[in-house]
């Protein structure tokens, strides 16, 4: 099975999201990694050290607001075309983890 590709906040609703992705994605089976740093309240410094030090090919992050919103900024930089709502998907390329580095590929309102 490898090392996990859907990671997701303890709170129940984050854990029954990542849990509907890997059905639809096909990954049922696979292991969900929960985090603390992915609640809302979770410093994003320790959420970007976290994920760097896994060094996976690809993650899932079913997580929460403010954070996801955060992430999204530090990893592309600050844009209003970067508003995260409630159950929105985004999708960023990185070469490396690490501050408007990433590459917004696409951002799905719900």
């Amino acid at each position: 099975m490898g090392r996990p590709l859907i990671w997701s906040s303890p709170y129940v609703r984050a854990r029954q999201t990542a849990e509907i992705a890997a059905d639809v994605l096909g990954l049922r089976g696979h292991t969900i990694f929960t985090t603390e740093n992915l609640v809302p309240e979770a410093r994003l410094s320790a959420l970007v050290e976290e994920i760097y030090r896994a060094d996976v090919p690809s993650l899932l992050l079913a997580s929460h607001q403010p954070l996801v919103s955060a992430l999204l900024d530090h990893l592309c930089g600050p844009s209003e075309a970067h508003a995260m709502e409630t159950s929105a998907l985004a999708c960023v390329s990185l070469d490396v983890v690490a501050a408007d580095l990433g590459r917004l590929e696409w951002l799905l309102a719900p």
